[in-house]
């Protein structure tokens, strides 16, 4: 397996594992995933600059981090409706 292909699939299977985490409800595990998928994903776009696919790398790196920002935009809400009912 190329280099690409296994930075390729890193990035696919962090993703899916950012996903099943965050339809679990663990926040926290799924940013993490998607951080290191979206890592992945650049590294691949970084390292091949001429690559076909690197404008969908880019905007799935993109999506993912606009996922970690609603899911920690989620947790500021919990955490200001729990500290009001108290």
């Amino acid at each position: 397996m190329s280099a690409s292909q296994e930075l390729e699939k890193n990035a696919t299977n962090y993703a899916l594992e950012a996903v099943r985490l965050d339809k679990q409800g663990s926040r926290g595990m799924a940013i993490t995933m998607y951080q290191k998928s979206i890592e992945s994903l650049l590294h691949l776009v970084q390292l091949y600059p001429e690559y076909d696919l690197n404008k969908v790398y880019v905007q799935k790196a993109i999506a993912y981090q606009e996922r970690i920002k609603a899911i920690q935009g989620a947790g500021r809400c919990a955490t200001r409706t729990t500290s009001r009912r108290n």
